[in-house]
């Protein structure tokens, strides 16, 4: 991915993985096995035993459980690449609620300016990217902003798409 930093999964399963092997006796499994385990940014053609990643939180966490992620979340997650992918997923899947309230918890860590970067990086256009966060800006600020307070502040939330 152009501009972050190297994951440390690409550094120990392809970067170091020729010198783990042969100087520390390391092994690694086939990719199709490893596959069966667990995946991050490929899409999922099969049930696994895990993932790996924030960014496919949509996936295993309810709508309603979401909003409740900065109490477990910490500012690395919460500013990462994954997290900015999270996003824009949930926007992209019109569930603008938990988009704009993730917004706002990515917003609590970086500038504007950085967020609507980020956006602009992950979505790779600086339309989308903006308009992205223009519009959940947006949502942050009107009525629906007291309502996603409200959201954060009790358990359940249903409905909050």
């Amino acid at each position: 991915m152009p501009g972050y930093l190297a994951l440390e999964d690409v550094l120990v399963c392809r970067t170091y993985r020729p010198r783990l092997s042969a100087e520390m006796g390391m092994r690694f499994a086939p990719e199709a096995v490893a596959r069966t385990f667990s995946y991050e940014t490929e899409e999922l053609l099969a049930p696994t035993f895990g993932f790996h990643g924030v960014l496919n939180l949509w996936r295993h966490v309810d709508d309603a459980d979401m909003v409740h992620m900065d109490a477990q979340l910490d500012a690395r997650t919460l500013t990462s690449w994954q997290f900015v992918a999270l996003v824009a997923r949930y926007a992209a899947m019109r569930k603008f609620r938990v988009a704009a309230r993730l917004h706002a918890l990515l917003a609590r860590h970086l500038a504007p300016p950085q967020v609507r970067h980020l956006l602009v990086e992950h979505l790779g256009s600086r339309q989308a990217g903006s308009a992205c966060h223009e519009a959940l800006l947006t949502l942050q600020a009107g009525p629906l902003g007291a309502a996603l307070d409200g959201d954060a502040a009790t358990a359940g939330g249903a409905g909050l798409r």
